[in-house]
């Protein structure tokens, strides 16, 4: 479920800038040390972080792949994709609980 829609995201973003599918192998981003280049995501999440579109968690180097994406980290993932102002922001929406970016 939530692996999926993240690779959904992905492919959502490439389609918006029309990338072809591995741009990333000259990538400008530094390798998550838990993303393989071997890995067929490889090329996506670095394409995505050379656009700043994710960074990982903290200082660790961990993209983390397998954990369960949440409804503020797509919101975040969109916002700064489509160049909309994103900090200090609040989402309310139904059925959630508060969401802070």
């Amino acid at each position: 479920g939530q692996i999926a829609a993240f690779f959904l995201a992905i492919i959502m973003f490439i389609g918006i800038w029309g990338i072809p599918t591995f741009a990333a192998a000259d990538s400008k981003a530094e390798a998550f040390k838990d993303v393989p280049e071997s890995a067929w995501y490889h090329g996506y999440v670095m394409m995505l972080a050379d656009k700043g579109i994710v960074r990982g968690f903290g200082t660790t180097g961990e993209f983390r792949p397998l954990n369960k994406l949440t409804r503020g980290q797509a919101a975040k993932m969109l916002a700064i994709a489509a160049g909309l102002p994103y900090e200090g922001k609040h989402a309310s929406i139904c059925g959630a609980r508060h969401l802070s970016y």
